[in-house]
């Protein structure tokens, strides 16, 4: 009978050891639940996170594009606006320039015509009295002459 004690207490021993261990498994395998449970949280959290942080990004970069067009659209914009009024301002100074020149080459001319005509009639005075000298001489050649 000592033999059966001897197994019944080492069967409880066992049995308790057992149940220990299926104790301590079940336990194990709720903190492991919890703990699953924990990280889905947080991977959804995460995740979540993720994907607002990304959405942000992309409506900041969106935005950041958008005033980059519209810089560059405005840099543009006044570059072609300076590029018209310097153009104009060039035309105008090269027609003011132009016109200045053509009426100095006209006065030129108007100078050159009187000077021409100042010389066409000093040259024909001359040759006037060139000629009346010529005359004055010849005559008074003639009147020794005779």
């Amino acid at each position: 009978m000592e033999t059966m004690y001897f197994v019944l207490g080492m069967l409880s021993i066992v049995a308790v050891a057992f149940v220990a261990v299926v104790v301590w498994g079940l336990l194990k395998i709720r903190k492991q639940e919890d703990e699953i449970k924990l990280l889905k949280g947080l991977n959804e959290d995460t995740h979540r996170l993720v994907y607002e942080v990304k959405n942000e990004i992309r409506q900041k970069i969106d935005r950041d594009i958008e005033n980059i067009h519209q810089i560059l659209s405005n840099d543009r914009r006044e570059f072609v606006e300076e590029t018209r009024r310097m153009s104009s301002n060039f035309d105008r100074r090269v027609d003011d320039f132009w016109s200045g020149f053509r009426d100095i080459r006209n006065e030129m001319v108007e100078l050159s015509k009187s000077d021409v005509d100042l010389s066409k009639s000093y040259t024909d005075s001359r040759i006037d009295k060139l000629i009346d000298t010529y005359f004055d001489m010849v005559s008074a050649k003639k009147q020794i002459i005779k």
